[in-house]
């Protein structure tokens, strides 16, 4: 798969289909990367290797996400489902 840069992507938004992975507790890891295998069909063991998990805030999430410094412009919105995790 080729980065998404190559295709003249430059800007991403992440949290628009209520899904994602912060803000996350420890214990519910599992359930916000099954939410992504059923929603956006990304591999169960690709989410498992990929996320490093060094945040568990949304605002943690978006400055680790900073701390990798992207090549794509990254926005944010609060996505639905791991607010509602994180409350419950």
């Amino acid at each position: 798969v080729t980065p998404s840069s190559w295709h003249g992507v430059t800007s991403v938004v992440m949290g628009n289909c209520g899904v994602g992975i912060a803000p996350c507790r420890p214990e519910s890891r599992e359930i916000a990367m099954r939410d992504l295998v059923n929603v956006e069909a990304i591999p169960y063991g690709v989410l498992e290797e990929g996320i490093t998990w060094d945040w568990e805030t949304f605002p943690e999430y978006i400055e680790a996400a900073a701390k990798r410094a992207p090549t794509l412009n990254l926005a944010f919105l609060a996505p639905l489902t791991p607010f509602r995790h994180y409350v419950m």
